[in-house]
């Protein structure tokens, strides 16, 4: 008995021999796969890190790429120092980035018996969100002649002065709530009281000049239609540049800025300014009424988008000449476009996020207008359109549909009212996505229905599909219906954004 177990007890030393063996192999193993997993989460994070810093740069691609590896040497991940990195950014379109991050001589510890080389690559995609262009997918955004033709879109871009009225049409340009008595023209510079509009800008309103890879080197002459202020006979007449009491109120002074592309793509309210590009205009000064003027010319050296500020008012953005009165009652209406007679088309100019205009068409008139472009990569989200007094008008019964990119009205929208208290935009409701504006059977002061009101639309885009460049691309319309007698003077800010964060990470 004991000799056989002394036996066993050497037989049980040659088992546990042979175990030992593959027994510290798996555990190296896992020590080197949890290695793995730590350094396969690093290079995600600053592949992820890359993509959204570089994405919102685009369509910049070289800019894009050189700031997304320079972000991704910063997180530890730099080829010009370590051979086995390699870093690949792909340029998606439609404002997205790619960064692939490639270790390709992982370290191995403890089972280098078995793995003489691992390699470990991660990717992101992201995706920047630019402000919602609106108002045009041309290179023009309003009328383009003083009486508009077929093709021109039925309204004007226009901003009101800082001492005219919040209810009639602009809640950001407007400083008073009410306009001022008008018992001599001084007191017209000034708000009366505390009657002050909390939301007022001063910065005016910002389009964007979009310039493609394309027409980079060619000279684009950035334009503006009357771009003054001009007394009309009536808000009906061209343009409908307007005073109430042309006598007594002061008339708006109007400035275009253009600016500089810079690196802050979600900000370009600090870009530079670019030189020579202001032009500033006295209100009533010859050479400007009817007719197209230059801004100034541009000769690109990067795709990109150059804001464009509209304002009456002197700002921190910029003043007017010593001596002019940059305050007055009333508003300004005008039409902006661009021009590259070298180009094979045309940049695109709109409205950056939101427009402000003028929709004075004549009675017995059907307006459809292009409202915003939203693109397919938008599907399952929800798209938001504000609209600040909307189908404004003296006599008539107004309505307004949303015409989805299919070009039939769009079915299923959710409705609020921001006013206090609110107004019941349900009993207004003629069909999905249709509105009616103004009611003539309503109480006196009440016939427009959301007269100084916010309205908001809010359109799930369940299953969304449109292409982009075919019929209508991926536009939403608006189409507004004047019956005949009706007498239309809709001045309405409109907003329209899709709902989620603008920079973020996607699939892909």
């Amino acid at each position: 008995m004991a000799s056989r177990s002394k036996g066993d007890r050497g037989y049980a030393l040659i088992f546990v021999a042979f175990l030992l063996l593959p027994m510290v192999a798996m555990v190296g193993l896992a020590v080197d796969v949890g290695s793995f997993y730590v350094r396969a989460a690093k290079i995600q994070r600053a592949s992820d890190a890359a993509a959204l810093a570089g994405v919102i740069h685009q369509p910049d691609s070289g800019l894009a790429e050189s700031t997304a590896i320079a972000v991704a040497k910063e997180n530890g991940f730099d080829p010009t120092t370590d051979p086995d990195i390699e870093i690949i950014v792909e340029d998606l379109g439609g404002q997205q980035l790619r960064v692939t991050i490639f270790d390709r001589d992982v370290d191995v510890f403890f089972s280098s018996i078995f793995l003489s080389n691992v390699e470990i690559v991660r990717f992101s995609s992201a995706e920047f969100v630019l402000p919602v262009p609106m108002g045009s997918p041309l290179n023009s955004f309003g009328n383009t002649q003083p009486v508009p033709a077929a093709g021109d879109p039925q309204f004007w871009a226009a901003i009101q002065a800082p001492f005219t009225r919040y209810e009639d049409g602009d809640p950001y340009a407007t400083g008073c709530n009410t306009v001022p008595p008008f018992t001599n023209p001084t007191l017209g510079i000034k708000c009366q009281g505390v009657d002050i509009n909390p939301g007022y800008r001063p910065e005016g309103y910002w389009y964007g000049v979009e310039v493609t890879a394309d027409q980079v080197g060619l000279p684009v002459a950035v334009e503006v239609f009357d771009g003054g202020f001009y007394q009309r006979s009536s808000i009906a007449e061209s343009t409908g540049d307007f005073v109430w009491r042309a006598d007594l109120g002061r008339k708006p002074d109007t400035g275009y800025q253009l600016y500089d592309i810079d690196s802050t793509t979600l900000d370009y309210r600090n870009n530079p300014q670019l030189p020579g590009c202001k032009l500033e205009i006295e209100a009533e000064t010859g050479g400007y009424k009817d007719t197209w003027a230059t801004i100034c010319v541009i000769t690109p050296t990067r795709p990109g988008i150059f804001p464009l500020r509209v304002y009456t008012s002197s700002s921190a953005f910029g003043s007017f000449p010593a001596g002019w009165d940059s305050e007055g009652q009333g508003f300004n209406s005008y039409a902006l476009r661009t021009t590259c007679a070298l180009c094979l088309e045309q940049p695109r100019l709109y409205g950056l996020g939101e427009m402000s205009i003028l929709n004075n068409v004549g009675s017995g008139a059907v307006s459809e207008f292009f409202l915003a472009e939203v693109a397919q990569r938008h599907s399952g989200k929800t798209l938001q359109i504000r609209m600040f007094d909307p189908g404004d008008g003296s006599s008539g019964d107004f309505d307004l549909t949303l015409i989805a990119p299919s070009g039939n009205p769009q079915q299923g929208c959710g409705y609020k009212s921001d006013a206090d208290p609110p107004a019941d935009p349900l009993t207004q409701i003629l069909g999905d996505c249709t509105i009616i504006t103004r009611v003539d059977a309503l109480p006196a002061g009440t016939e427009n229905v959301f007269n100084g009101q916010w309205l908001t639309i809010e359109v799930p885009l369940t299953s969304y599909t449109c292409t982009d460049g075919v019929g209508n691309g991926c536009w939403w319309k608006v189409k507004y219906n004047f019956p005949a007698s009706a007498t239309p003077t809709d001045r309405t800010v409109w907003q329209v954004r899709v709902i989620g964060d603008p920079v973020r990470l996607v699939p892909g």
